[in-house]
């Protein structure tokens, strides 16, 4: 919706499809050249949480909305603002067409914006705005493209987590698979949006009346505003009970809410785990259970990628 609200329909359109076949070509080259230096796979429970539990009805609408409305927008008001505020930034310090003559089409100014774009992390909700304000400064929606899909996708912790989990053949895969899938894309939207079209994708907004779009930017504000305040906490701690011990897990890496369900989940499936209670904005999980390892949460953690800084008791309130 970011995309389609600042890019226009053939952004919104192009991008998940280029995102597809990205990464249905990085699976079959896997498939084909990575098995051998990949981590061995463990078999893990299957999920039983609610989401997965497959009970539709008003119990999922109310899922979907909760999602919509609280859940993304907590994920994504940071980097939105962010991403506006630096695209306003751009669009005041540029003249327009500025970039034109270095970044305005061909093979060179797409493998200027990768060289950007690889080594740095960028929000792929903050990335939007940014590629939207830089099309207006001249650079080619091929070039902004090939911005959008290696800022978000490839940068040094991606790459460094992926070589640790999956080894070192499948990270270099992941890498070349999204620079040249990158470039490809990027080729194919120019010959599309050859000439004028360009700019006119960026302004090419639903046709709707002015007091229209003023309400919906401030209804977006408001859910964006609203998402500052809720708890960072996923999970309930569950009632206390005799003889049982707590512990809190130290956790670096988690960057947004389903990074929480996801370690949640994980410490849930442990054995001798009864309750767990994952706090992102704290960067902490605290379980409660008996008969746990606390050696065997730390790597139940970290195959998922994250990182375990260290392990103690469970702060006291006031």
């Amino acid at each position: 919706m970011v995309t389609l609200s600042l890019l226009g329909p053939v952004f919104a359109i192009f991008r998940p499809v280029v995102a597809f076949l990205s990464g249905l070509l990085g699976g079959i080259l896997v498939n084909i050249f990575g098995y051998d230096e990949a981590a061995s796979v463990e078999e893990h429970p299957v999920c039983t949480a609610e989401c997965c539990s497959g009970d539709g009805g008003r119990g999922g609408i109310l899922r979907v909305v909760r999602y919509g409305f609280v859940t993304l927008p907590k994920d994504i008001n940071k980097a939105l603002l962010i991403g506006i505020v630096v695209a306003g930034g751009i669009s005041a310090a540029i003249p327009d067409n500025y970039l034109s003559g270095v970044l305005g089409g061909g093979i060179v100014s797409m493998l200027i914006m990768m060289a950007v774009g690889i080594p740095t992390y960028v929000c792929a909700t903050a990335s939007v705005p940014i590629a939207a304000a830089l099309i207006m400064k001249g650079v080619s929606p091929g070039a902004a493209l090939v911005f959008l899909m290696t800022g978000p996708a490839t940068n040094a912790a991606t790459i460094t987590t992926v070589w640790k989990i999956m080894g070192k053949r499948i990270a270099l895969i992941y890498l070349l698979t999204i620079a040249v899938s990158g470039l490809a894309a990027g080729l194919v939207l120019d010959l599309l949006l050859r000439g004028g079209a360009a700019h006119e994708t960026v302004h090419s907004h639903w046709m709707l009346p002015g007091y229209v779009n003023t309400i919906c930017a401030v209804a977006l504000l408001g859910v964006l505003f609203y998402a500052f305040f809720p708890s960072a906490k996923v999970g309930e701690a569950p009632v206390a009970v005799a003889d049982e011990r707590t512990v809190r897990l130290l956790i670096d890496g988690m960057t947004c809410t389903h990074c929480a369900d996801a370690v949640r989940r994980s410490l849930l499936e442990s054995a001798g785990v009864r309750g767990a209670v994952v706090d992102l904005k704290k960067g902490e999980a605290v379980v409660s259970g008996s008969g746990f390892d606390v050696a065997l949460l730390e790597k139940a953690v970290e195959a998922l990628g994250y990182r375990v800084k260290g392990t103690g008791e469970p702060r006291r309130s006031g």
